[in-house]
This record gives structure tokens, C-alpha cells and sequence, in this order.
């Protein structure tokens, strides 16, 4: 079974690979998205067991026995509201199922088996904020191949075949988890702490057993009754990352302006000058380079043919709660109104510089600065920002702008500076 699963995997990774632009029939996919595409790792235990259907069978004991679980997994996020998101996607696992059987004077028979299981979830997560922790549902398909496995009764062991364990298994499993973010070397993960049950819907019973041809449960005439299916707890833990598109995206809104560095004019030749006569009056001071623009003042100093290289667009209202690195509504606003800015310009990339007021201790503002920092740079890679086009930096409370006496200085300093790099 296992050299299926291999054809089947191989079958999948060239379609996972061409999904943002076409489909397997060289038509373009309208509406997926890469970037809201996951894939990682998942982990855990299967406490596993098996219900009988027939009355006989009730004098046994099935215990749950711990089993492990591990594979990969696949997310894709298809609806985003206010209230929370949608998603779907692909686990593909190996697990183990099988239990301890006892009880009516019959020694402890134990039947295990390995399955290659093929999942589908369908996941409901509460909430639109991807930077907090956030509970979620799931009703999850599974498909599982048995593999093999092992029998012992009575101090003797035999291996576990068609003969003993049908081929296929179905089931279904209700899960509940929590989906927590985590940022690491400028990278976003998710972890998802999982656990649910899955219900057995098949027999595992295979044909020789139910044909009294093959060993099942010890009992007189080797019968078997009614269905015996695998159910179980199981614990998940799982880390993914979200997949970023390394291709340009084709868009033909909003439009695209390229800023271009303006060619310094050459320098006259140097004439003779005759000598100044004394000046009445002192020649005004050079007008000092503004500390912070709006997107306003940069798109028109574009329009004048005016150089934007190292400008700094200052957003004051991108705010968050004392002491925490939430985004409220007004700032997504504006770092929305940033993105498009950045989109218009293909040739412009961005360094976030973000700086907090001067309550507080040092160590504490550091960490508020960056985490903000951090908070705008993901928020704008969610977007659809590459990150080729975006860096961070933070500076704590040590640049104010303003003083940090009054309120209105310190709503000054607590401010995120997006600083214009011209390719």
C-alpha cells in the first residue's frame, strides 16, 4: 500500500505546484489564492479502540490504547469574514489503530493494524484577527488504507493481513482546537493544538472472518457477529507556514506609476565673477528636509519630478492598545491605503520603522516597538506584499519627533514610518 501512496503524492505535487496560475488543463484558476495556502507538519496520539454492533460481544472489554500519528498537512483559507473564516485542505497521515480485548476468562487479545489515511477538514475558526490566538472547529473526512499490522493471543504473535483487517477504513472525526501565530526570524507560523474523536463508519471485519475462515475474537466456531469498527481520541499538534507566491501577481487595477530617480543636471563651467558687494542682508537658511510626510505630499512631489528617495510617510493613527501590538480598525485602514500605494509602484520597496513614546522603561518600549513593527510588516504580507519589497526596524522610545510631556507629543512618537527605497 505504501508504494500507492507514493504514485498518489507524486500525482498531487505538480498541480500543488502550477495551482496559482492553471489548472491541469492549462486554463487559468479563477479565485485561489497561493497566499492563503498553509503546509506543514502534524503530530500526535491515537487513543484508540474498537465498538461492536452485536449484544454478543458486550461480556469484552475494548480499552483505549495510545497509538502515534504523524504526516503533513495542507490549509487553504477560501472565505474570510468579520465574524471568522473558512478553510479547507489535505492531511495525509500515518496512524495506527487497534486495542486490548478482554474479559469472559479470554486472555488479553490484541489486534493492531497501520493505516495511510487521507483527510479532508472543513474548518470553521471564530474570528478575522490573525494576530491572536483563536478557537476553531472541524468536521474531517478520513480515508484510511490498511497497511499491516500485528496480532498477539497468548503469549504468540502473528502478523495482521487481509485475512484478520479490512483493507479500507472510513470514518469521520469531530475536532475542536486552538490556532495561535507565532513569529520567528521575521517569519510567521501557526501552531494548532487539536483534539477530537473519530467514529469508525466501516467494518473492519474483513471477508475471511465474517466466512469463518480466519481467527477473530476466540470464541467458539471462530464466528464473528455484526461489525466491529475503529473509533478513538486523538491529540494533534501541528505547525504550518503560510506559502508565499514567488511569481508576480497580474493585475490591471490599481494602476502602476514607476518612480525613477531624477539625472542630476550637469554643472556649468565656473566664470569669472566680479567681487560681491556687501550684502545688506543675511541670505535666508536652507529649508530643512521634512521628518515625515503623508502619501499625499510624496504623490505630489511625483507629479513635480521631485526626488522621493528615503522619504518617510508617517501613519500616526496606526494604533494599538498600552502595551499591546493589536491592530485596531483605523490603523488596517490606512495600512491598507499604504498597500495600494506600494502596488501602484512596483519599483518602490518599503523599511517599516517603528517607535513608541517615552512611558515606560526602555526594555519595555523595545519590545512594543517591535512588536508593532511586526504586526504592520505580516499585516502587509497577508496583503500580498512580497517579502523582497518589505523589511522592519525598531527603535523604541529613543527618536521621539515630539516631546513626551503631553498627550499629543506622545501620540506623535508613537508613531510607524514607512520609508520610501527606490529600486
Amino acid at each position: 500500500m505504501n508504494k500507492y501512496l507514493i504514485i498518489i503524492l507524486c500525482a498531487i505535487f505538480p498541480f500543488l505546484a502550477n495551482a496559482e496560475e492553471k489548472s491541469v488543463f492549462n486554463k487559468p484558476v479563477t479565485g485561489f489564492d497561493i497566499n492563503k495556502l498553509e503546509t506543514g507538519l502534524k503530530a500526535g496520539l491515537n487513543f484508540a479502540s474498537y465498538s461492536f454492533s452485536d449484544s454478543r460481544y458486550d461480556v469484552y472489554k475494548s480499552a483505549y490504547t495510545p497509538h502515534g500519528i504523524f504526516g503533513v498537512t495542507g490549509i487553504y483559507t477560501f472565505k474570510t469574514t468579520r465574524k471568522g473564516e473558512w478553510a479547507t485542505g489535505l492531511d495525509i497521515l500515518l496512524i495506527k489503530r487497534g486495542t486490548t480485548i478482554s474479559g469472559n476468562n479470554l486472555p488479553k487479545y490484541k489486534i493492531t493494524s497501520r493505516y495511510n489515511d487521507f483527510r479532508v477538514p472543513v474548518i470553521y475558526t471564530i474570528g478575522a484577527d490573525a494576530e491572536l490566538p483563536r478557537l476553531y472547529f472541524s468536521v474531517v473526512p478520513n480515508l484510511g488504507f490498511a497497511t499491516g499490522g500485528a496480532i498477539k493471543y497468548d503469549e504468540k504473535s502473528i502478523t495482521v493481513s487481509k485475512s484478520n483487517m479490512a483493507g479500507v477504513n472510513l470514518g469521520v472525526a469531530l475536532n475542536v482546537g486552538a490556532k495561535i501565530p507565532v513569529t520567528l526570524m521575521q517569519k510567521q507560523f501557526f501552531i494548532r493544538i487539536e483534539g477530537g474523536y473519530n467514529f469508525g463508519l466501516s467494518n473492519t471485519f474483513s471477508r475471511m472472518e465474517r466466512d469463518q475462515q480466519s481467527v477473530a475474537i476466540n470464541i467458539d466456531r471462530n464466528e464473528v457477529y455484526g461489525s466491529r469498527r475503529n473509533r478513538g481520541a486523538e491529540l494533534t499538534v501541528s505547525l504550518s507556514v503560510p506559502v508565499q507566491s514567488s511569481k508576480k501577481k497580474k493585475k490591471t487595477a490599481p494602476k502602476v506609476e514607476r518612480i525613477t530617480k531624477p539625472k542630476p543636471e550637469p554643472k556649468p563651467k565656473p566664470e569669472p565673477v566680479p567681487e560681491p558687494e556687501p550684502e545688506l542682508e543675511p541670505k535666508p537658511e536652507p529649508e530643512r528636509e521634512k521628518p515625515c510626510y503623508t502619501l499625499l505630499e510624496i504623490d505630489s512631489l511625483i507629479s513635480k519630478g521631485e526626488n522621493v528617495d528615503n522619504k518617510k510617510v508617517c501613519i500616526f493613527n496606526i494604533n494599538f492598545e498600552f502595551g499591546s501590538s493589536t491592530l485596531n480598525a483605523s490603523s488596517k485602514k490606512s495600512l491598507d491605503e499604504m498597500f495600494v500605494w506600494i502596488i501602484r509602484h512596483p519599483n518602490v520597496s518599503i523599511v517599516i520603522k517603528a517607535h513608541s513614546d517615552g512611558l515606560g522603561g526602555d526594555e519595555v518600549n523595545m519590545k512594543i516597538s517591535r512588536q508593532r513593527a511586526e504586526s504592520a510588516y505580516h499585516y502587509l504580507i497577508r496583503k500580498g506584499l512580497t517579502q523582497n519589497r518589505l523589511s522592519y526596524l525598531y527603535y523604541g522610545k529613543t527618536m521621539p519627533v515630539d516631546t513626551n510631556d503631553t498627550e499629543e507629543g506622545r501620540a506623535r512618537n508613537r508613531r510607524v514610518e514607512f520609508e520610501i527605497i527606490i529600486n
